[in-house]
């Protein structure tokens, strides 16, 4: 379920965007996290390191403007590999 995030700007705190849910995908190599933000005409897949967690990206106020301009023209798909030796959630049964 999507929450709604907050940030502050000078004195004024201004709805930022919807946060996705955090979804799982099964592999061979394991469980692969994955959010899909914005649901423009362009696809953009984003695979970046595996110890960066995608939900903290949320926290940061810079980063949320830049994905929230990249919404605006764009469907884009963050993926974390997984990382070795590390479980993900546990998988619906």
């Amino acid at each position: 379920m999507a929450r709604r995030r907050r940030s502050r700007v000078g004195q004024t705190c201004v709805a930022v965007t919807e946060i996705p849910e955090t979804r799982f995908a099964e592999t061979p190599g394991g469980r692969i996290a994955y959010q899909v933000v914005g649901d423009g005409p362009v696809d953009v897949l984003v695979a970046h390191g595996p110890f960066f967690p995608i939900d903290l990206m949320w926290d940061e106020p810079s980063l949320v403007r830049f994905l929230d301009g990249l919404s605006s023209f764009s469907r884009h798909v963050w993926v974390r590999p997984p990382v070795p030796g590390r479980l993900g959630p546990p998988a619906p049964r």
